[in-house]
């Protein structure tokens, strides 16, 4: 009778985990302009699938706190985005309302 190995590999990280984790980062870093926001949700979403994946064979795939931190990096991106498109959108608005005001004073 053998005895059980006291030591196993684990298992390989998950391959979408690594491209979450880019996409959230890249989403985030570059967040001082607006269009890399935009892959927010993309990351968002990478993150929560791999999350699925490994949560639905834990014994074949590793790395689900790296993808969850792309999750939640991703997630933080979005809510970035939306608050950017927001503001843009009030100072739109704003600058629209400035075009058609009238002082009434002569120029």
């Amino acid at each position: 009778m053998t005895a059980p190995p006291l030591w196993q590999p684990a298992p390989p990280q998950h391959p979408r985990v690594g491209p979450a984790l880019t996409v959230s980062i890249v989403a985030l870093a570059g967040g001082l302009v607006v269009l890399p926001l935009a892959l927010g949700p993309l990351a968002w979403f990478l993150g929560v699938r791999a999350m699925r994946e490994i949560d639905q064979d834990p014994d074949r795939w590793s790395g689900r706190s790296t993808a969850r931190t792309a999750a939640v990096l991703g997630a933080v991106a979005t809510g970035l985005l939306v608050a950017a498109l927001v503001l843009i959108a009030l100072i739109g608005v704003g600058l629209i309302a400035l075009a058609g005001y009238d002082s009434g004073y002569p120029t």
